[in-house]
């Protein structure tokens, strides 16, 4: 039965002309997607997502005007930074940049989300200030659309058929931030299959979410006694008892974990970050460079803790080497800049080192460690 088909069985239910809208909409039918959740907000005309998915399907018609009637209704019925969004969008579509950089400015950094900073770097472009468009497009570089809530729409898991899409599902729910809707979901799915590492793996993470640690290490203990030899128990269950301060048992783990799959990341970085803490430091930095070069999710974290070892030891060129690499894949790096200022007047190269941390002063955080580090560095000038 489809969606249309059940609208007519049942003429009274918003869910059916909204699923169809959406159905429509990934069609590429946005005309009639819009047709269809007409009739469902004429059954329910204060839910919020109906409103902006219409102001995103008037974008794609080029129907601006349209387009920003459904975000003002949204605001309206207290859409908030979706909303915001929406008009800022339209703005820059409409090439008026400086309005649409007023919108973004005080919603990025209240939200801090990438889709936020990439249009914020679009409308910086536009408006020729090409560092600020550097910056912001260094903090919206990873892939993350904006999302809602959509209740309505979470209620199609339902009827998402298979195991496996279910708990693809709840692996795409933890990484939008929604935990409760993941556990609710993973919970379901450990009725079917009790013993699925998988299912375990991101059950115990979810708790750990939702601040539940006992129940987050229980979960993992369960899935060692099936499967001893899974890669992520060993990860995971580290990264609970270093939280624990059993350090001994975490790096058993982590190094259990690297045997079992040495050319995975995560191993590596956190046995990394684990010797760095512990002072075993060339040790950390071998940890750090398999990370990096096994593509860990956070190069840039490995990159700055390198540099903070070598800055320790004052290996000044290497620390220098492994911070420049840092703010080159993060040129929106503040404290990376900051510390590749210092190291850089510590061999004596004042002119590069002023140059940086008057970059770090136009990204405007951290200025207290901004200020420590000009002084250090007039204090080496000087001497």
């Amino acid at each position: 039965i489809t969606y249309r088909q059940a609208e007519e069985l049942d003429p009274g239910t918003f869910t059916w002309p909204y699923f169809q809208a959406m159905l429509l909409a990934k069609r590429n039918e946005p005309e009639n997607a819009i047709v269809a959740m007409d009739r469902a907000i004429s059954l329910d005309p204060k839910y919020v997502p109906a409103w902006l998915l219409k102001g995103t399907w008037f974008i794609d018609l080029g129907r601006f005007d349209d387009a920003k009637d459904a975000y003002d209704e949204a605001a309206r019925l207290g859409a908030g930074s979706p909303a915001i969004a929406g008009s800022a969008r339209i703005l820059l579509l409409e090439e008026r940049p400086s309005e649409a950089a007023k919108l973004l400015e005080p919603l990025s950094e209240t939200m801090q989300h990438p889709h936020l900073y990439r249009m914020l770097g679009k409308a910086y472009r536009a408006l020729g200030r090409a560092d600020d468009a550097r910056i912001a497009f260094a903090r919206g570089r990873r892939d993350e659309p904006l999302r809602w809530r959509d209740p309505i729409q979470s209620q199609k898991v339902d009827y998402i058929g298979g195991f496996g899409g279910r708990l693809i599902h709840a692996e795409n729910a933890l990484k939008a931030g929604a935990y409760e809707d993941a556990l609710a979901l993973l919970e379901q799915l450990r009725e079917i299959r009790p013993d699925d590492p998988a299912l375990l793996s991101h059950l115990s993470l979810a708790y750990l979410r939702t601040g539940d640690t006992e129940k987050a290490l229980s979960t993992i203990l369960e899935g060692f006694e099936r499967h001893p030899e899974y890669y992520y128990f060993h990860v995971n269950v580290a990264g609970l008892y270093r939280e624990q301060g059993k350090i001994d048992d975490a790096l058993r783990h982590l190094q259990r974990a690297i045997e079992i799959n040495p050319n995975q990341a995560e191993g590596h970085e956190q046995l990394g970050r684990m010797l760095l803490l512990q002072g075993h430091y060339d040790e950390a930095l071998a940890s750090l460079e398999k990370a990096i070069n096994h593509g860990v999710n956070d190069p840039v974290a490995a990159l700055h803790s390198g540099g903070l070892i070598e800055g320790s030891r004052e290996n000044w060129n290497a620390a220098i080497h492994y911070f420049e690499r840092a703010v080159e894949i993060d040129v929106s790096f503040t404290m990376g800049h900051i510390y590749l200022g210092r190291c850089l007047a510590e061999a004596k190269r004042f002119d590069e080192a002023k140059r940086v941390l008057d970059w770090a002063e136009k990204l405007g955080t951290h200025p207290s460690e901004l200020a420590s580090a000009r002084m250090r560095v007039s204090v080496l000038e000087a001497a």
